[in-house]
């Protein structure tokens, strides 16, 4: 189950974005996303969930803290 906060990437063409919204109650547009490009997507659940998975790769900044 995808939750907000979570980085998902396309598997058709690897592009990952960031889920800042989830409705539990709708399909239609029941994912709004932070694509790489800085765009926001609305997305419908089938689409999300069959077309993402949770993105496992390593993290591209550093984690020091200032």
């Amino acid at each position: 189950m995808m939750k907000v906060g979570d980085l998902v990437r396309d598997k058709r063409d690897n592009a990952v974005s960031l889920i800042i919204y989830k409705d539990d109650h709708g399909d239609v547009n029941a994912y709004r996303i932070l694509n790489s490009d800085g765009t926001l997507t609305y997305v419908s659940k089938d689409e999300i969930e069959k077309n993402c998975e949770i993105f496992q790769g390593y993290l591209l900044h550093s984690e020091r803290q200032c």
